[in-house]
């Protein structure tokens, strides 16, 4: 396990980089942090996917001795990064096969159209037995079940480019196309050969005080498998 650098403190979190909108959800990665730890050794390679240049700043803090590989479709939202991967991740990378120890993908995939195809890239990028760390908004939460039993949209799904229909009136949406409940997030990674051993719920706003389940946000953790049994539609 490498070595992290002290996280609990104030001064870690509350910072340029972080307070001032680079990453969303300070508790998710409060959370995600202590855990990825264990995964991480000196000079392990870990994929930030859909990073940022907060995000690389905040990893690099916390694991001085890791080689971060930031990877963005923008390439002004990586830069000053130490290694900036500028590319349609959503469709195909230029990295080799076994290529990364731990891929994050950090509140990205609820932005795509078809997330099959970045799960079965990134399972292909990750070293057999390779750990994956996802975040994104969980459909189930207790927020959305209240919205959807008086009729109401759910909050963190957006088929439109305005929030119709929500209990908090028409807004901008975050262009969330593709999001899970908890447990079809299991399903779905293990399909592509993961197997899930870790769900965390969080709020992206404060402490959590809700089941896994019912939570506003999901973190899983799992691990590339070599054997993929996927299931026939």
């Amino acid at each position: 396990m490498v070595e992290i650098r002290e996280y609990k403190d104030k001064d870690f979190w509350y910072n340029d980089y972080f307070c001032e909108g680079g990453l969303t959800g300070m508790p998710k990665m409060k959370k995600t942090l202590p855990l990825m730890a264990k995964f991480l050794k000196k000079n392990s390679r870990l994929g930030d996917f859909g990073g940022t240049t907060k995000s690389f700043k905040l990893f690099k803090k916390a694991f001085p001795n890791i080689e971060i590989v930031s990877v963005n479709m923008i390439a002004n939202q990586i830069k000053g990064c130490d290694i900036e991967v500028c590319e349609n991740f959503a469709e195909k990378t230029g990295f080799a096969s076994n290529y990364f120890d731990v891929v994050f993908l950090g509140d990205v995939i609820e932005h795509l159209i078809e997330p099959d195809k970045i799960v079965i890239e990134l399972r292909r990028v990750l070293k057999d037995g390779g750990i994956f760390i996802i975040t994104t908004p969980n459909l189930a939460s207790l927020a959305n079940r209240f919205s959807l039993l008086f009729g109401f949209a759910p909050t963190n799904y957006h088929p439109s480019e305005w929030r119709y229909g929500s209990l908090f009136g028409v807004k901008h949406s975050s262009w969330h196309k593709s999001v899970f409940t908890i447990p079809a997030m299991v399903g779905f990674l293990e399909n592509y050969g993961f197997k899930v051993f870790k769900k965390i719920g969080f709020s992206y706003h404060g402490r959590n005080f809700l089941p896994t389940n019912l939570s506003e946000g999901m973190i899983i953790f799992a691990k590339n498998v070599k054997k993929v049994k996927q299931k026939k539609g």
